[in-house]
């Protein structure tokens, strides 16, 4: 299942860098500023990082802990809703709880600036030119 999540991730960003690509060929600087980069940068802040830390999660070894290995969807879920809290009884997947808190943090302030990017500016853009 998570090696579909992976496969997934893959796909939808080769699409997301095709579309880029048609931008610059097209000549389509508003499509490409305020559409391909906050989609991508969004993609691989959001499901990027969730593959990364499947990888973490397969590379590590939880022998004899295997009650405080974390789930990789209560970590997505304690990220936007707990402000990148760890679930509590579960050990952290990058280098201790702090540390991942924190890369949770900045990861969700940047999806929360791409989000307006991508909405906003072009149809403004559009009416005025």
């Amino acid at each position: 299942m998570k090696l579909a999540v992976v496969i997934g991730v893959a796909h939808m960003s080769m699409g997301v860098v095709m579309k880029g690509l048609n931008a610059l060929y097209f000549r389509q600087t508003v499509n490409f500023v305020f559409e391909f980069i906050p989609q991508i940068v969004m993609l691989l802040s959001l499901f990027g990082y969730m593959d990364y830390i499947i990888m973490v999660k397969w590379t590590t070894d939880w022998d004899g802990r295997e009650d405080r290995s974390p789930s990789i969807i209560a970590t997505m879920i304690g990220m936007f809703l707990g402000g990148g809290e760890i679930p509590e009884k579960t050990d952290a997947l990058l280098h201790d709880a702090q540390y991942q808190k924190e890369i949770q943090l900045r990861l969700l302030v940047v999806v929360l600036i791409c989000a307006p990017m991508m909405l906003i500016p072009k149809p403004i853009i559009e009416y005025m030119f």
